[in-house]
């Protein structure tokens, strides 16, 4: 029998492309939430998830407010559910390598990598952190998501590509990489939480994408 799997952010980049790969992998008992899903359902489906994979985050918001409200709250309320349903599931939390600055974005990623962790330390859950390079792939949107898509979209509409330092070091991940990481941790994820790497890194630079 299929888990019941809940993936927040469904309908963003990577969730995108992860709800597709999940239907084509049979996948058959998955709810995807997005923007709109109330809190309560939110956590109802938490509550009653084999696999939850919290893709949901605030990247630029207009205020910064919401990356406590998105990033640290409702990742809060998500472990509150948790461990009210008593299921022990098996969580994935997409961070960031920013986690480790001191700035309202870094802060918030590292208080969510917490409050699950704190929660696998509970023995409430099991969970699996990354800390994110730069993702590209299909569906990413230009001057969001991915400086691939952004460079990739300046070229074709015949725009220029503004780059401040060609040697930058530019840490990539692609998407289906991702995916494909992600299916093997639902099939069979590790004994232990903790931080993981799935898919394969590549390392260049902002010149080397550009041209």
């Amino acid at each position: 029998m299929s888990p019941r799997i809940v993936v927040t952010g469904a309908h963003g980049f990577v969730g995108r492309n992860l709800m597709l790969r999940l239907s084509e992998a049979g996948y058959d008992q998955v709810t995807g939430l997005g923007r709109e899903a109330a809190m309560a359902d939110l956590q109802d489906q938490a509550a009653k998830a084999d696999v939850i994979l919290h893709l949901a985050g605030a990247n630029r918001p207009e205020d910064p407010a919401e990356f406590v409200s998105t990033n640290v709250d409702l990742t809060a309320a998500i472990a509150q559910a948790v461990a009210a349903g008593g299921r022990k599931p098996m969580i994935f939390l997409p961070s960031s390598t920013k986690a480790v600055d001191d700035t309202p974005y870094g802060r918030s990623k590292k208080a969510a990598e917490d409050v699950l962790l704190d929660l696998a330390a509970s023995g409430q859950a099991r969970v699996h952190v990354q800390r994110m390079p730069n993702v590209f792939g299909k569906w990413a949107r230009p001057n969001y998501n991915s400086a691939v898509a952004t460079f990739c979209h300046n070229t074709v509409q015949g725009l220029p590509i503004e780059i401040h330092d060609r040697d930058a070091t530019l840490t990539l991940l692609y998407v289906d990489d991702l995916i494909d990481g992600l299916l093997a941790l639902i099939a069979k994820p590790p004994g232990e939480s903790g931080f993981v790497t799935l898919g394969q890194y590549y390392q260049t630079t902002v010149g080397a994408v550009a041209d």
